[in-house]
């Protein structure tokens, strides 16, 4: 559930074709925008990788932090009316792959046309008492080639003991517009007493040539403020 799409309904359908290969086809539709969305997939998987390639009409997620389309965040939108996320539409086709264990890579590289994808509900059980939705973003309409690539690991794996995780990001894209970013961020957690951590993180990302509005830096929320 989300201010744009409303409450969103979707069916998948997985088929394992062999030798490593499987399907996936999956289709959803929102209440609110009433606009049909799919995505069809292929993926060759074994044991240290995953490589894909799909298309896609999707509602994607601006937000360097946090889930806006998971569960968690959907239950907060419709109960309390606090949607953190920045939402655009994206249709194209991609090939991806990631890695397994404490130091996952993945990448991506893609063909991507985005549009702006307007706010079309302020329903949630918080409406009784006047509140709203906020505004989304007006993202850039633009046709962009690119490729991103992430690589996060995690030092140390007892959850009561000394642990740290990494999470470095690169993307840079061609088209309408020419831009690269880079962003990284670091989180040391140590255990106090009572079974109890305490954690600090860090983060910071620059970018260099003309990123879409969708592709700046956005701060504040749940995960930032």
């Amino acid at each position: 559930y989300n201010r744009v799409e409303g409450l969103s309904l979707g069916a998948l359908v997985h088929q394992d074709i062999g030798a490593g290969y499987s399907a996936d086809l999956a289709a959803r539709i929102g209440t609110a925008d009433i606009h049909p969305r799919g995505e069809l997939t292929i993926a060759r998987m074994d044991a240290f990788r995953t490589i894909s390639l799909g298309t896609y009409e999707r509602l994607a997620v601006a937000n360097d932090w946090g889930s806006p389309l998971s569960f968690g965040a959907s239950v907060g939108a419709l109960l309390f009316g606090v949607d953190e996320g920045l939402y655009y539409r994206a249709t194209g086709v991609e090939l991806s792959g990631r890695g397994t264990g404490s130091a996952a890579f993945s990448w991506r590289v893609f063909a991507e046309r985005h549009r702006e994808a307007p706010v079309e509900t302020h329903e949630s059980l918080a409406r009784l008492g006047g509140k709203r939705f906020h505004d989304n973003i007006a993202a850039t309409r633009a046709e962009l080639l690119g490729a991103s690539a992430r690589f996060a690991a995690t030092l140390g794996d007892d959850p009561l003991g000394m642990r740290g995780f990494g999470d470095l990001r690169l993307e840079g894209a061609t088209g309408d517009l020419d831009y690269a970013r880079a962003m990284v961020d670091a989180t040391l957690s140590v255990p106090l007493f009572g079974g109890w951590s305490g954690a600090l993180t860090g983060a910071g990302g620059t970018s260099v040539g003309v990123p879409p509005v969708l592709r700046v830096w956005y701060l504040a929320g749940g995960h930032t403020g």
